[in-house]
């Protein structure tokens, strides 16, 4: 079966987060059965064109992601000039009006849906919440959301109906192992940096548990975005803190598996990958309390759910008991198994095969 699919950005773009995990993940297992190209915006030193893990990938559009709405018309302009003779097509991301063109045989993943929220922020957002609101009100084929709370979002906001919903995986060889802690205690805070992730939360959390606290509590901040400044400051300010920019995968899974703690204190999510990675490198998780971590958290087990001010005494408590952090350590690595990329692309593909055959 020829599959085509296509993506604001792949996973290799400078600015690529769980959803282009995601879909990397999915794609490189269904090119054992299946003939795949992706469609998607260029990046910074990227060719144009080249072939990964069998997945044909395209590049079009501007080398920036200030005008992701903008590289979306010139994704499908080249989508349609292509002529692609695919079965099927995999849509990857809510708010992208390719219904205009292709109506049929597609398959539609869900990620972070702003809806309503969008409202909430400045015009970036408010073009967001009108694409958003066109496109879900366009011909759909079948509907996939990577979680419960996305699915009971979608249904509530638009006329749309999710057919199926598939979590995310994680690779737990490539996140378990036989690596020691941070002999000091640590927190981490992973990921592209800016308000929707709460950087600016995480770095007052860190603030506060080092000013109640008679010891040294470490802090590593890793990734770029909005928030860079405001993370060099913070390291700058602070002798426990580390400000790495943007990091390896290899060195993510170093600081996930030695850190006692990692700090997501989002605004909004829809089923955070890093959630599960960090677990599976042993580590809990100290979220806030929003509708995106009920699926991927479970109180006590692999991490907690605060409001920000529960979040600084939760730390305090988890970085005060050793014995206490490793019984959770234990239990998030547990937790963790549960989830995989073959049982994510499995349910796709059976996606993919029943609308076809439908």
């Amino acid at each position: 079966m020829k599959i085509t699919a296509i993506s604001r950005m792949d996973w290799t773009h400078p600015s690529a987060g769980g959803a282009e995990t995601y879909l990397k993940e999915i794609l490189f297992r269904l090119t054992e059965s299946h003939d795949i190209t992706l469609f998607c915006s260029k990046g910074e030193s990227l060719p144009d064109e080249e072939t990964i893990n069998g997945v044909r990938v395209i590049r079009c559009g501007v080398r920036t992601d200030d005008v992701a709405y903008i590289n979306q018309s010139f994704i499908a302009y080249r989508y349609c000039r292509e002529q692609v003779s695919d079965d099927v097509l995999i849509v990857n991301g809510a708010s992208q009006l390719y219904p205009l063109f292709q109506s049929k045989d597609r398959v539609d993943i869900y990620h972070l849906f702003g809806g309503r929220d969008s409202l909430k922020g400045g015009i970036k957002n408010k073009l967001k919440f009108g694409l958003e609101w066109l496109a879900m009100r366009l011909p759909k084929g079948r509907q996939i959301a990577v979680s419960e709370n996305q699915k009971k979002k979608i249904e509530f906001q638009t006329p749309q109906k999710i057919s199926r919903v598939v979590n995310g995986g994680v690779d737990y060889k490539q996140f378990a192992g036989d690596v020691e802690e941070f002999h000091k205690p640590t927190l981490l805070h992973l990921g592209r940096l800016g308000a929707q992730k709460g950087t600016d939360i995480a770095i007052e959390v860190h603030r506060q548990v080092q000013q109640q606290t008679s010891f040294d509590v470490d802090f590593h901040i890793c990734g770029t975005g909005d928030m860079d400044d405001l993370a060099r400051q913070h390291a700058a300010e602070s002798e426990t803190t580390t400000y790495h920019g943007y990091v390896s995968e290899e060195k993510k899974t170093e600081l996930m598996q030695r850190s006692w703690i990692q700090l997501m204190p989002s605004r909004s999510e829809a089923f955070p990958l890093v959630v599960l990675e960090a677990n599976a490198a042993g580590t809990p998780v100290i979220s806030s309390d929003i509708p995106g971590f009920t699926d991927s958290i479970e109180n006590g087990v692999n991490g907690f759910r605060c409001d920000s001010g529960e979040m600084v005494q939760t730390s305090i408590e988890i970085l005060e008991d050793r014995e206490y952090q490793q019984q959770l350590s234990r239990s998030s690595q547990k937790y963790a198994e549960q989830y995989s990329w073959e049982r994510t692309a499995k349910a796709i593909n059976e996606a993919v095969q029943n609308h076809i055959s439908s």
